[in-house]
């Protein structure tokens, strides 16, 4: 779990520094994370340019790589780590929203043995 969110967080984060602002302003990124039941919701908000990245088309992972279409994995490989992804553009702000099923393991399905 832990190494599943920091690869999304490490993903979505990355995009908003690299591509969301074009000034050289002071800019604040917002990050909550939050814990209800079996599920952990992790929210990014930032006052760059509006950019859905739910929008992105789906990649073709098994095109062969000369054919691949360049950008796109990072929200493939989000998708594919959460269980719900959400954008909304609120107040001048991008809101992305991401889930994630905890997943409780006992000590059975960690040695084999209770």
């Amino acid at each position: 779990m832990v190494f599943s969110l920091n690869v999304v967080l490490d993903e979505m984060l990355s995009n908003v520094i690299k591509y969301a602002y074009a000034d050289d302003a002071i800019h604040e990124i917002h990050l909550r994370l939050s814990v209800a039941g079996p599920l952990l919701t992790a929210e990014i908000e930032d006052d760059g340019q509006p950019f859905d990245p739910c929008a992105a088309g789906p990649v073709d992972v098994d095109a062969p790589m000369e054919e691949r279409r360049v950008g796109g994995l990072g929200i493939h490989i989000v998708r594919n780590l959460c269980t719900d992804v959400g954008y909304a553009r609120i107040d001048g702000r991008n809101r992305l929203v991401m889930k994630m099923l905890l997943e409780q393991k006992t000590m059975k399905d960690i040695h084999g043995t209770e």
